[in-house]
């Protein structure tokens, strides 16, 4: 789950994407593919709030420098299709159509 604060627009938006990530793993390092279905809220199509389908196509790399510490860096499309919705009206309408979002996060775990 992630939950995106304002920097201008509306006040949050909320990610949920769930699925499995396959990979090989060795003692020191990991690499990954991931598959992550779900939505992404606080779309607004003409007036309306929405909820849209999300995917997250991507992989992942770890580093395990000992047995208790995890060194992560995760990299994806987070692609959300809208079809043929249209935003505006008359000459400024515009078809939305699909999406791709580049994400990344680096991180740091402790395995016990």
């Amino acid at each position: 789950m992630n939950f995106f604060l304002p920097d201008e627009g509306p006040a949050y938006a909320t990610q949920g994407l769930f699925g499995i990530k396959a990979g090989k793993r060795t003692k020191h390092v990991g690499i990954f593919a991931k598959v992550r279905p779900g939505f992404q809220t606080n779309f607004v199509v003409n007036e309306r709030e929405q909820a849209r389908l999300a995917v997250d196509v991507g992989g992942v790399a770890e580093f395990y420098p000992n047995r208790h510490v995890v060194l992560r860096f995760d990299a994806g499309d987070v692609i959300i299709p809208f079809g043929n919705n249209v935003v505006g009206q008359g000459l400024f309408a515009q078809r939305l159509g699909t999406t791709h979002n580049f994400q990344y996060s680096l991180g740091v775990g402790v395995r016990f």
